[in-house]
């Protein structure tokens, strides 16, 4: 290699190593402005995960919101619904006379 070849790798290098820098710099920075981001979604999936505190907080909104005659109404047309879904979800044994045995 030439003195020229040899000087302009070590330029190119130089110049690789400081833009590197500079992304990693840039990078821990955009980590630090996410860091309050990511608690918020470890939070609300800590959350998911326990349905009774979701339960909680929804009827409590519900009822702070609505009254307490409407939530009850909600509350009860919301169960009864539930119920349904459940009965008819495929991969259930299905309950004797509610549907027809398509099977045979």
């Amino acid at each position: 290699m030439s003195a020229d070849t040899v000087q302009r790798r070590a330029v190119l290098l130089e110049r690789c190593a400081a833009q590197r820098e500079r992304i990693c710099s840039e990078l821990r920075s955009i980590d630090g402005q996410l860091e309050g981001v990511q608690r918020g979604i470890r939070i609300a999936q800590g959350l998911t995960t326990l349905p009774g505190v979701l339960l909680a907080g929804s009827v409590l909104v519900m009822l702070v919101t609505s009254g307490r005659v409407r939530t009850v109404r909600m509350l009860s047309t919301g169960l009864a619904l539930w119920a349904a879904v459940r009965r008819l979800r495929p991969g259930r044994e299905r309950p004797a006379g509610l549907l027809a045995d398509t099977d045979r």
